[in-house]
């Protein structure tokens, strides 16, 4: 297991859940934008969590290139069992949920290069990231409302 400030943790996989490119866009390069998403999941009973990225290629306001990928993270009992805020709420800490982040982050770059390779969408590149403008604070969740990871 790795850790993370002392957090134990281990990479348990990872699924690229949406990969599609859209040929009839025609990509103006002084137009594109990203557009970027971050969630996360939960499976309590395996002591799971769930990153996930979504990153969408726009020329204009139309998508021509979208990937998102999820990966889980096994944490260890005891290291889960300390972020429980009370029977309803688990709270990971923010530096935890950055660095798992930052390993989605990365593989999602990774899976782009791959798919794309040979294509001429292999120039787009997801960019680095700041994660502190979208993890500003502990991720907390409600156990009671909580839907389980899907495969």
């Amino acid at each position: 297991m790795e850790k993370n400030n002392g957090v134990p943790f281990r990479l348990l996989g990872l699924k690229t859940v949406q990969y599609a490119v859209f040929d009839s866009v025609e990509v103006e390069q002084d137009k594109i934008d990203l557009e970027t998403g971050i969630l996360f999941g939960l499976d309590a009973d395996k002591y799971v969590v769930g990153v996930g990225t979504r990153f969408t290629f726009h020329s204009g306001n139309q998508p021509f290139l979208l990937i998102e990928l999820r990966c889980e993270f096994n944490i260890e009992d005891e290291a889960w069992r300390s972020f429980q805020v009370d029977s309803n709420k688990i709270a990971f800490p923010k530096v935890l949920m950055e660095h798992l982040t930052t390993i989605t982050v990365g593989s999602c770059r990774g899976a782009l290069h791959a798919k794309t390779e040979g294509t001429i969408y292999n120039q787009y590149l997801i960019p680095t990231i700041n994660l502190t403008e979208f993890i500003k604070k502990d991720v907390e969740f409600n156990l009671d409302n909580l839907e389980k990871l899907q495969d």
